[in-house]
């Protein structure tokens, strides 16, 4: 449901941004609100950063961009109607691996792979998966350039994503399944996608 302050206070902001323009458009729309004054005469509206969320956007760019590769792969797989979306997140360790990737990259400019694996094996629970660690810098290489330059999105992805479960059904009108990696068995998971999921870009199975 729509939050009405937020819409009204953000459709304020257009038609005062507009009114420079299009004077006659702005007058119009902003006595429409109820204002007895002109927006002629009101301030510009001003930035309130005390108002900007990182996280908030970081997950809407999680969730736009879930979006975009499940579209991405209908349209390669010819695929109008999907009977089941399955959506997972990567296991914790898999981001423990790219912070210790990320910090090398930020102290040595680029990634040393031999000094990552070093530190990466200090680890109890990314020293079991240890066989696929070389394998898995590989595919965090471009994630680790990344966010050498940009802070690490500061949120639990797989809530996130669940949350969004209802928007996804209602966009793609079928079953959506939001899994962590580690729950999947062969049973929802017949292809291995999951072991696919990356920090922040999680494996999709399509049905």
């Amino acid at each position: 449901k729509a939050n009405k302050q937020l819409v009204s206070s953000a459709v304020e902001k257009i038609i005062l941004m507009v009114s420079p323009f299009s004077p006659h458009f702005g007058e119009e729309m902003w006595h429409l609100l109820g204002h007895d004054s002109f927006a002629s005469t009101e301030r510009f509206p001003q930035a309130d950063e005390s108002l900007i969320k990182p996280a908030l956007e970081e997950s809407e760019e999680l969730v736009s961009q879930v979006t975009a590769d499940v579209r991405s792969i209908l349209k390669l797989a010819k695929l109008e109607k999907p009977n089941r979306i399955r959506i997972f997140t990567a296991k914790p360790w898999k981001k423990k691996l790219l912070l210790i990737a990320i910090s090398s990259a930020k102290k040595n400019g680029a990634m040393d792979v031999s000094a990552v694996l070093k530190e990466a094996m200090q680890d109890a629970e990314i020293k079991q998966n240890a066989k696929d660690v070389p394998v898995l810098l590989k595919s965090l290489a471009k994630a680790v350039n990344y966010y050498a330059d940009a802070p690490l999105p500061d949120f639990d992805e797989h809530e996130v994503l669940a949350e969004r479960v209802p928007e996804f059904r209602r966009l793609f009108n079928c079953e959506v399944q939001v899994l962590k990696e580690h729950d999947a068995q062969p049973a929802l998971d017949p292809k291995g996608k999951a072991q696919k999921a990356l920090p922040f870009k999680p494996a999709l199975l399509i049905e």
